[in-house]
Parts: C-alpha cells; structure tokens; sequence
C-alpha cells in the first residue's frame, strides 16, 4: 500500500475586537492524498485487484466570537476523487462528493469555584487519550471526517491538577440525518456501521 499527501491552509481575522478575541475569523485548508493499493481487498492477483485514486478535501470554517466567553464555530468540508484505477472501468474518472458540515458548535468559556468550565455543544471533534480512547467519530468516510454530534462538559480542577470531561454523544449512520448534506443524497454513504448513542466519562 503507498499513501503520499500535502495539505495547505489560509485564515484571515474581520471585525473589532471582543476582549481579546477578534469578532469572526475565518478559513480554509486542503489535503491531497493519493492512495495505491494492490490485493488489499480481494487478497488475489486476478480481476480488479487494484486500486489508486487521489483524494482532495476541501474545507472553509468561520469562528465567531459575539460574546465574551462564547464562541460559534462551523466548517464544511467536501471529498472529490480522481479515480485513476477502481473497481471497475465505469467507476474510474471523477467522483464528485456532496459537501456536509463536519463541524457546527457552540462553546461557552465560564468559571465555577475558581475552576475553569468549557461546554461544547454540537458537532465537534473529540480526541482523547493521544487519539488512542477516543479519536474518530465516523471512521467509515476514511479521515475525510472525525466529528461527535455532542454535549461536552469539561472542568479543569485546579487544586486537583485534573482535567474531569463528561460527554454524551448520539451519532446518526447517515450523514444527512441530522444535518443537511450540500449536494446530491443520491451516493451518501455511512459515516458509522449503525446509529451511536453513548456517554463518555474521562480524566486527566
């Protein structure tokens, strides 16, 4: 199996400052990635045994901070394939992808007791324990998506030196079943094998 990727990004800051936080940001970045593989799946020499393709995700997000302390996060992110030798001869060629909303959040930054507390609540990336616990939430897209649509709660106890997360999770198979894709639904594949609901207690 061979894998060779590049990715860029770019960002630009608008409108006065909020504390010390400017109003909206936003941005994008892109990940080339060609894949070749030989008898991965088939595990035989004959037929369509091959595959390579170059993978392109595109990815614009905007951050808007409209109160001290809360800040509105959303991101779409799109894969397009070049399919330079698939399955079958019809499949080779261009794969366009619908676009979809791998991340849309709102989090608010507050204090208890002297102990800082972050909610996060929507569609989020979460990884914990070096991406080792917990890492990708829709590991069926191939890294083209990590998200968890969630409520996370996390409380950083100062005299404790610990950092306590309790999160609850629900993930739907599909993606346009909780959000609405941008583009056809006609070739929306699974992000997960079923739908997911689950809570997650962590400490560090």
């Amino acid at each position: 199996m061979l894998m060779a990727a590049a990715t860029g990004a770019f960002g630009q800051n608008t409108g006065s400052s909020t504390g010390d936080k400017p109003v909206s940001q936003w941005g994008g970045d892109a990940r080339f990635r060609f894949e070749a593989y030989n008898n991965v799946h088939t595990l035989r020499s004959y037929g369509a045994h091959d595959r390579d393709y170059l993978r392109t995700r595109l990815r614009l997000w905007e951050t808007v901070n409209p109160l001290p302390g809360l800040t509105l996060f959303g991101r779409v992110s799109a894969e397009p394939r070049y399919w330079f030798n698939a399955a079958s001869v019809a499949a080779e060629g261009t794969e366009w992808k619908y676009a979809i909303f791998d991340s849309l959040n709102a989090k608010w930054v507050t204090e208890s007791d002297g102990n800082p507390v972050t909610v996060v609540l929507g569609r989020q990336d979460i990884q914990l324990g070096d991406q080792w616990l917990v890492a990708d939430g829709t590991p069926l897209d191939g890294s083209w998506t990590n998200h968890y649509d969630a409520l996370r709660v996390t409380i950083d106890a100062k005299d404790l030196k610990t950092k306590f997360d309790v999160i609850a999770f629900r993930q739907r198979a599909f993606p346009g079943d909780t959000l609405p894709i941008l583009g056809s639904e006609a070739r929306a594949a699974a992000l997960t094998e079923q739908d997911e609901t689950g809570v997650i207690l962590y400490a560090q």
